[in-house]
């Protein structure tokens, strides 16, 4: 029996929808707390409304190893509100990432500074929940419902693609 993947280093979570980004956070913490309970291995920063993000705070964080478990994830929300100079300290932290230390930067406030974004292509992955537009879009709206628990004909879920392509 193969041992599971090492979680990435960072992971950038990005899209035009916060409800799908949300849902998208939710699911990936959830994956990488690899079965340990969250609130054990999960610490959240710059929750949305906070007036502050404590970069130093989230440094530290990085750089300290798991305690208690065999991973920690640094969760920090509005990464977008991130100045070029906070970013920089975190893309020093990925250069030479802790083992079982995971970035997760939601995005949001704002612009991602380009600098942390190449550091977590080339450290980690990119999670964009964006849905596109025109076929895209249909083709997301189709899989949605592929999976949904309520079915629906074809006719429906070409008036509810339409529907929601119009707001």
């Amino acid at each position: 029996m193969t041992a599971p993947a090492a979680p990435p280093p960072a992971v950038l979570v990005r899209g035009d929808d916060a409800a799908l980004v949300g849902q998208a956070v939710h699911d990936l913490l959830g994956e990488l707390a690899g079965g340990h309970d969250p609130a054990m291995v999960v610490e959240e920063h710059g929750a949305p409304g906070a007036d502050d993000l404590e970069v130093g705070a989230v440094v530290d964080a990085l750089t300290t190893p798991p305690f208690l478990s065999d991973r920690r994830v640094v969760v920090v929300r509005d990464a977008g509100r991130l100045g070029a100079g906070d970013a920089g300290r975190l893309v020093a932290c990925l250069e030479d990432p802790l083992p079982g230390v995971t970035l997760v930067l939601v995005a949001g406030g704002g612009t991602v500074p380009a600098a942390l974004v190449k550091a977590v292509e080339r450290r980690g992955r990119l999670l964009d929940t964006a849905v596109g537009t025109g076929r895209a879009r249909t083709q997301w709206l189709v899989a949605q419902l592929h999976d949904a628990p309520v079915k629906l004909d074809a006719r429906a879920g070409a008036r509810l693609g339409s529907t929601w392509a119009g707001t």
